[in-house]
Parts: structure tokens; sequence; C-alpha cells
């Protein structure tokens, strides 16, 4: 009877042991998973950060090389019509 929880034990023990070890293992390859997309996503940053500059740089030229736009007249803006207040008598004839 001894023997035989002593084999249970250990059995469960394994088991155990093996859990922990496959959970360890699903661990590991999330944070490689994490670790795969934070450098994806930083790759991603400076290449879209590079073609900003890029064509700042080159608006910056255009803007150099363009002459200066005349100054645009804009219309007067029409003031709006006064409409007169209505006031309602009350009273009773």
């Amino acid at each position: 009877m001894m023997k035989r929880d002593r084999s249970q034990s250990e059995e469960r023990r394994r088991v155990a042991q093996a859990r922990v070890a496959e959970r360890a293992q699903q661990a590991a390859e999330a944070l490689k998973d994490r670790d795969r997309a934070r450098a994806a996503e930083s790759a991603k940053t400076t290449r879209l950060r590079a073609l900003r500059l890029a064509k700042e740089a080159r608006d910056q030229e255009v803007a150099a090389t363009r002459p200066p736009a005349a100054a645009k007249i804009l219309p007067v803006a029409k003031r709006p019509r006064k409409i007169p207040k209505i006031s309602v008598a009350s009273g009773a004839a």
C-alpha cells in the first residue's frame, strides 16, 4: 500500500513538473512573439519617420525654389441684416 501511494505521488509530481515545463515554454514563446511584434513596429515607425522627413525636406526645397505667391484679395464679408424685433402686446381688449 505504501509503495502504491509513493508511486502515485511520484506520478503526480512528474505530471505537475511536465505542466510547469510546458507553461514555461509557452511563456517563452509568448515573449518571443511579443519581441518580434515590437521589432516589427519599431521598424515600421523608423521607416515612416524617414519617409516623413524626406517629404518635409522635399517640400522645403520646392518652397525655396517657388516664387512667393501674390497676396490673395478676399471679398469683404457682408454684414447680416438686422431683423427688427417684434414685441407682442399682451392685453385684454
